[in-house]
This record gives C-alpha cells, sequence and structure tokens, in this order.
C-alpha cells in the first residue's frame, strides 16, 4: 500500500515546473493588451446607426473603429461617397483638426478594429 501511495505523487521536479509555467502564464498578459471600448454604443447612438453583425454594406454609410495611444477614435465611412474621414474621440474631439505631428502619427500608427456601426 506505501508503495502505490509514493507512486501517485508528483515528483518535487514535476510540481516545481507546473508551479513556473502558472507563474508565467499569470504574468504574460499585460494590462495594455486588455482592449476596452468605452463609447462605441453611444458613438453608434449619436450617428443615428445600429449595431455592425456583418450585414451587406451596399452604399449604407459605416461607422469604422479605431484605437490610438489608449484612445478609441471613430470615423464615418461609404463604399458609394467620398467623405472627408474626420477622426473623433468618445469626447468628440477630433484628432486631424490641423495638419500636425500627432495627426501624421494617428494615420501611421492608429490600429484599424472594424466596422461598429451601420445606417439602418
Amino acid at each position: 500500500m506505501k508503495f502505490i501511495l509514493e507512486k501517485n505523487r508528483f515528483p518535487a521536479m514535476q510540481v516545481k515546473t507546473l508551479f513556473f509555467v502558472l507563474i508565467l502564464l499569470c504574468f504574460s498578459c499585460e494590462k495594455e493588451d486588455i482592449v476596452e471600448f468605452n463609447c462605441t454604443t453611444d458613438k453608434v447612438s449619436e450617428a443615428q446607426m445600429i449595431p455592425f453583425s456583418n450585414q451587406e454594406l451596399g452604399c449604407k454609410s459605416y461607422l469604422d473603429l479605431y484605437t490610438f495611444e489608449g484612445e478609441e477614435y471613430y470615423t464615418i465611412g461609404n463604399l458609394c461617397m467620398d467623405i472627408e474621414a474626420i477622426y473623433t474621440n468618445c469626447n468628440g474631439d477630433m484628432i486631424c483638426k490641423e495638419d500636425n505631428k500627432r495627426c501624421r502619427r494617428f494615420n501611421k500608427d492608429a490600429e484599424y478594429f472594424g466596422i461598429v456601426g451601420i445606417a439602418p
């Protein structure tokens, strides 16, 4: 009986390895990797749109979402019309009100998340 109990125990090396892997998993995800969209619902409503769920775009206007330096930016697009891209954050502030370094960095480095709203 004593032999069976000892055989089922994890050897110390396996326990240490498991503990090390668990620690690595706990610290591998940084807070910066987690994206939370704070005002998407408000922006979709404000633009008088409905949430996008892979509907056909056709010639309907749609709302795009970008993130840049920890902020969300939205712009309205349409496949059938040329519309000037005006990127606004949750407060309605335009990032490219004038051509400045921050605007150029936005155009270069902003991360595109996709369409979040579409005209009904």
